[in-house]
């Protein structure tokens, strides 16, 4: 009797591993598909920069979708004027099993196009421009995507243990003064006055050839950040397209 049970839970556990496998492919395929959607209403709106940030959504859900890496290689290359993510997505794109043998003539041409146009863009003329260095700069933002995705993977990761963490810590812990006297003290002009540089918002000059995804990364070391240097200047009409000299709030 007992062998026949343990036979038995020998071929049910494999099966329940599949199930739940299933269920977490499912999860992952609708988050795609909501990424993919919001992608195509934006682009409607010509939000280029909005756009190609929801495609790049697409792909960090399910990163197999070949077609989302020709759509936001297209935008930053024809819209956005960014050489290094566009050559990035195409080269993306060739590399992916499931792309369109009709298309690979015509995104490889584009690559070529985009890394020519990258070469040119180079300072200090000659071996600044060989394609070797440019195969360097274009693996180098392979391999920073890879890091800012593992960051969104820990980031995601955290959040779901925390609610565990914080119910932990408040049973644990007796709080040192009544909420409200700490919320006043928080609210307090002195309190606000003493915040920490770090903590209050900040004037960045644009520079020749910047974009919001570059100056995210110059100030905050992490180019999606660029959505809150957007939401922090409402005045920006058309963010894709930066004047040298332009003063942007950039916030903590």
């Amino acid at each position: 009797m007992r062998r026949a049970a343990s036979a038995l839970l020998a071929l049910l556990l494999p099966l329940l591993a599949s199930c739940d496998r299933l269920d977490l492919g499912g999860d992952k395929a609708r988050q795609a598909d909501r990424a993919l959607e919001r992608a195509r209403k934006l682009l409607e709106m010509r939000d280029f920069s909005g756009a190609a940030g929801a495609y790049e959504d697409v792909l960090r859900a399910e990163s197999s979708r070949a077609d989302a890496h020709f759509q936001a290689a297209l935008i930053y290359d024809r819209n956005l004027n960014d050489c290094l993510n566009a050559a990035w997505h195409y080269k993306r794109y060739l590399d992916s099993p499931n792309a369109d043998s009709k298309k690979t003539d015509l995104v490889k041409s584009c690559l070529d196009n985009t890394l020519l146009r990258l070469a040119a863009g180079v300072p200090n003329a000659g071996s600044q421009n060989s394609p070797e260095l440019v195969k360097l700069r274009t693996e180098n933002t392979a391999l920073y995507r890879q890091v800012e995705d593992l960051k969104h993977d820990i980031v995601r990761l955290r959040s779901r243990l925390e609610p565990a963490k914080s119910a932990t810590q408040t049973a644990a812990v007796p709080a040192a003064r009544p909420p409200a006297a700490a919320a006043s003290k928080a609210a307090s002009p002195a309190a606000k006055a003493h915040a920490p540089a770090s903590a209050r918002p900040r004037s960045y000059t644009v520079q020749r050839g910047d974009g919001l995804q570059t100056i995210a990364e110059k100030v905050y070391g992490n180019r999606s950040r660029w959505r809150d240097i957007l939401s922090a200047n409402p005045s920006l009409k058309d963010p894709s397209h930066l004047r040298p000299g332009q003063a942007l709030i950039i916030p903590p």
